[in-house]
């Protein structure tokens, strides 16, 4: 008895540690919540899991990947273009800077999430995928039902927690919402577990299962727009309106040319009248706020009510134009190009850009606030144009699951189709997307390893 319940708990064990989804959602929550200053108390643990347990499980994750290659002799374009990226990003900035412990960072974390998290999904059997992405999607759903139901509640009693523990409270903090992060990474953590969500549903068949996405999809829908981040609200906009067009225009059976336009029709309809609808509860949320006073609960007073003579709660200008600042940033970092033409080729290394294009922004060092600008930046030309070679290879096969007809296409490729669109639209105001192993980087692996590997299956078919 004892010997099979001990060969139970391996077995449970090693499938847990073979499930991408599993540890795409722990590296996600943990990258995600990990720069917090609210939980204090939790940061030395939270760090504790991170090296002992994370770091090794994704190390596990891309090596098994190479033993299964090795066996099966696995040999495909896009994971030989991810190969040669690595070498670029590996070898060379080795040479030059050495191996310091940003560079040995973010070298674990590319291979983590090219080769343990997009290759393993995209070469692995289809059951293997759906159970990784269900996997996910569940776990997603129950962390969104719980972090959705906390920051509205601070939505409707006006509430800020944790204030004293740095900048950015959890909750209502100058008219955005706050999850003990920068409003801008609350809602692009927000972005991510609404597609989740939304690919949840789309996979479940009865009505009630569909209603346990649809729950905390609605939640995240509602902290998106209610941190006031322009670019997550874009991106979710932009994410939600592609989804629309693909489950349309599959769907519906007429000719090309009338299920495209069927589609596309849908899909303005999500983008125009969801940024009507955003704008109006963006109004209702601020009329509230200013119409009750600002709680800032904490450790010393439970509750301390601090008077607001004048509305301090606005709503932030979406016409702004230089992008709060982004602009000035990307002439500095241009005009670094122009001085010194071979880190435009060659790359100026991780983390060595920011404190040279920070001179007229008053800042010691800042990111680029552009995913492409920022790669380019770190690995050069050389690098970018690498990995655009690779998403010119899975161009074709995602298109085949993004398009692939009703009863022959995979459950929530729409949504994951939105996913990855949303995250690369984050990428034209943010640093977060194609970066060393951030949140949005982890479930863009996700969605382009399930998408390509059931693409080259449709193609098959």
């Amino acid at each position: 008895m004892i010997e099979k319940i001990t060969m139970r708990v391996q077995q449970l064990l090693l499938a847990l540690v073979g499930n991408v989804g599993v540890f795409a959602f722990f590296a996600f929550v943990l990258a995600g919540f990990s720069p917090s200053q609210m939980f204090t108390w939790y940061r030395e643990p939270v760090s504790l899991i991170s090296s002992y347990v994370i770091i090794p499980w994704g190390a596990v994750l891309w090596v098994s990947r190479l033993m299964r290659a090795r066996q099966k002799r696995l040999v495909a374009l896009d994971t030989s273009i991810l190969a040669l990226l690595l070498l670029w990003i590996i070898v060379p900035f080795a040479l030059r800077f050495g191996i310091p412990f940003n560079n040995v960072t973010s070298w674990h974390e590319y291979t983590v999430a090219y080769f343990g998290i997009y290759a393993l999904l995209r070469e692995q059997e289809p059951e293997y995928r759906a159970r990784a992405l269900d996997g996910l999607c569940i776990l997603a759903a129950v962390f969104s039902l719980g972090l959705g139901i906390a920051l509205l509640y601070c939505v409707a009693t006006t509430q800020v927690f944790g204030m004293e523990f740095g900048p950015n409270g959890f909750g209502v903090y100058r008219g955005g919402l706050y999850a003990g992060l920068h409003y801008n990474i609350t809602g692009m953590i927000a972005l991510m577990l609404l597609m989740l969500c939304v690919t949840g549903a789309a996979r479940r068949k009865h009505m009630l299962a569909k209603l346990a996405f649809v729950v905390p999809a609605v939640l995240m829908c509602l902290v998106v727009v209610l941190t006031q981040s322009r670019t997550a609200r874009i991106a979710m906009l932009v994410g939600l309106a592609v989804s629309a067009y693909g489950a349309v225009c599959t769907r519906v059976k007429a000719r090309a040319l009338v299920r495209h336009g069927a589609g596309v029709a849908c899909g303005l309809a999500v983008l125009i009248g969801g940024y009507a609808v955003a704008g109006q509860l963006t109004e209702a949320a601020v009329a509230h706020y200013n119409g009750e006073p600002v709680i800032v609960a904490s450790a010393a007073a439970e509750e301390t009510i601090q008077p607001t003579p004048a509305p301090v709660h606005l709503v932030r200008d979406e016409g702004e134009a230089t992008f709060t600042g982004r602009t000035t940033i990307w002439k500095n970092l241009f005009a670094l190009w122009r001085e010194n033409p071979r880190y435009l080729l060659i790359g100026n290394g991780v983390g060595r850009t920011g404190s040279q294009i920070a001179q007229q922004t008053g800042a010691e060092a800042i990111a680029v606030h552009n995913t492409y600008l920022q790669y380019i930046a770190d690995f050069g030309l050389i690098g970018f144009g690498l990995l655009c070679a690779f998403f010119v290879v899975i161009l074709r096969p995602v298109h085949h699951a993004f398009f692939a007809q009703s009863g022959r296409g995979f459950a929530g490729a729409h949504g994951l189709g939105g996913l990855a669109v949303a995250a690369l639209v984050t990428g034209l105001m943010e640093s977060a997307p194609l970066g060393a192993m951030t949140p949005m980087n982890i479930m863009l692996c996700v969605a382009l390893g399930v998408l390509a590997g059931e693409g080259w299956l449709v193609k098959e078919r």
